[in-house]
């Protein structure tokens, strides 16, 4: 796509290549991307940290979504200024819902976001578990942990960071 003239951070062709990858990731489920707080933009794709801050906080400003699909979004946008690399990242600020192969239609789990770095060579897959609540901080890694165990992605109680009320967990692959 570099040798393109004109092409947007969310072209669709990024969003087939992340269900691409994303059907491998989890073990050839079905993956649906449920736009939340932008209808219209479900995964996009840039170089430069602050540029992807700004993209999350142009979805913002649109003054869409419930305020958990918000929270999401913040909470993306928080994990994404902790990181301090310049590198190209295709962001997805939606719902990640995964399909089981068996029972068509059956909804396995759902993750509130995802960042996938290309050209790192660990860490390159960071999963978040947003938890707009005040209950319990250890609430929003036992629910990721979950869904990391329904799909036997390998991970240690220990990895999964606890980030006031939500949690992410770094993988590599």
């Amino acid at each position: 796509m570099r040798i393109l003239e004109n092409y947007s951070s969310s072209d669709p062709r990024f969003l087939l290549v992340t269900k691409f990858f994303l059907y491998y990731l989890f073990p050839e489920n079905s993956v649906v991307l449920k736009a939340s707080v932008d209808e219209k933009v479900c995964v996009f794709c840039t170089r430069w940290k602050s540029n992807r801050i700004n993209e999350l906080k142009n979805i913002l400003e649109q003054d869409l979504g419930t305020d958990d699909e918000r929270h999401e979004v913040e909470f993306l946008i928080s994990r994404l200024v902790d990181d301090d690399k310049n590198d190209i990242s295709i962001t997805v600020p939606s719902s990640i819902l995964v399909i089981e192969k068996d029972r068509q239609g059956k909804k396995l789990c759902e993750f509130d976001g995802m960042i996938i770095y290309l050209n790192r060579k660990n860490n390159q897959v960071i999963f978040l578990e947003a938890k707009n609540t005040t209950n319990s901080p250890f609430f929003a890694k036992k629910c990721l942990g979950d869904k990391l165990k329904k799909l036997n992605i390998p991970f240690t109680e220990d990895s999964v960071e606890i980030r006031n009320y939500d949690a992410m967990l770094k993988i590599s692959i």
